[in-house]
């Protein structure tokens, strides 16, 4: 999808109570077990929060910090499950903002592997991994 046909649009925003539900669905689908989804918008408020817009409707949220230069995504969510790929439509508005943000790169932390082929294609390289063991 071309961004520009469709009239896709990011802006800063302020945190909503669609931004909450967005987000308590997101963490649903992500099988994050219900007693933690509060726990995980509480962390999202607490970052910088954008709108993105297509046809001058909100269709998802996207969650970044910046620092020293970088724009750090932690998370993109649509508003409603659907067909529309947020990646492939936002993605040109993505550098944008983090251009209006004064960042010269942007990172993101991912465990799906499909998503590092993906995103080869808009020039992204590994940069670090990340390992996890759950200890009792």
């Amino acid at each position: 999808m071309n961004a520009s046909l469709l009239n896709a649009a990011i802006f800063d925003a302020p945190w909503t109570e669609q931004s909450t539900a967005d987000f308590l669905r997101a963490a649903e689908r992500a099988d994050i077990p219900a007693g933690e989804r509060p726990d995980v918008v509480e962390r999202a408020k607490g970052q910088r929060h954008a709108v993105l817009a297509l046809e001058g409707q909100r269709v998802g949220t996207l969650i970044y910090e910046v620092e020293r230069g970088e724009m750090y995504v932690t998370a993109m969510v649509a508003a409603a499950p659907g067909r529309l790929d947020l990646l492939s439509t936002f993605y040109p508005g993505i550098e944008d903002l983090a251009r209006r943000h004064g960042c010269a790169s942007i990172r993101f932390g991912t465990s799906r592997p499909g998503m590092v082929e993906t995103m080869k294609r808009y020039g992204y390289r590994v940069a670090e991994v990340f390992m996890r063991k759950e200890i009792q």
